[in-house]
């Protein structure tokens, strides 16, 4: 698996980090969401990913979606799926260290801004990232 995101903003506020994410698979489908709030996709690709270390199916709502994310193990391969579509992630061990490689990029960019503890979700995901 392989993230894609970007911030709309390059000084964006630490409570509104607007952006877009592209997750794309190991067949090279993928996943993209538009104008959505970057934190909540972050928490819930650490949920999910951390939730199916071993075989089986984990759903995780969105904080600011209607759709929630679902992942599926199956031995070592782990899949999402989210509102109409599936991409195969690939290895889950891979795909979890990507997410998290990239979370601790997106949290980094918060952490000099005095405010950043605000977001409870950025909160959230620097004690995801701690497990």
């Amino acid at each position: 698996m392989n993230i894609h995101w970007k911030l709309y903003e390059d000084d964006a506020d630490p409570m509104n980090p607007l952006g877009s994410i592209t997750l794309t698979g190991a067949d090279g489908a993928a996943l993209a969401a538009e104008a959505t709030f970057l934190d909540s996709w972050f928490r819930a690709l650490l949920i999910g990913l951390h939730g199916t270390r071993q075989p089986g199916d984990e759903w995780v709502e969105q904080i600011d979606g209607p759709d929630p994310l679902h992942f599926r193990r199956e031995a070592d391969r782990v899949w999402l799926s989210h509102d109409l579509a599936t991409i195969d992630l690939g290895d889950h061990d891979a795909a979890f260290s990507e997410a998290r490689a990239q979370a601790v990029k997106f949290v980094r960019r918060f952490q000099l801004r005095a405010e950043w503890e605000s977001n409870t979700t950025l909160v959230e995901i620097q004690k995801l990232l701690q497990r």
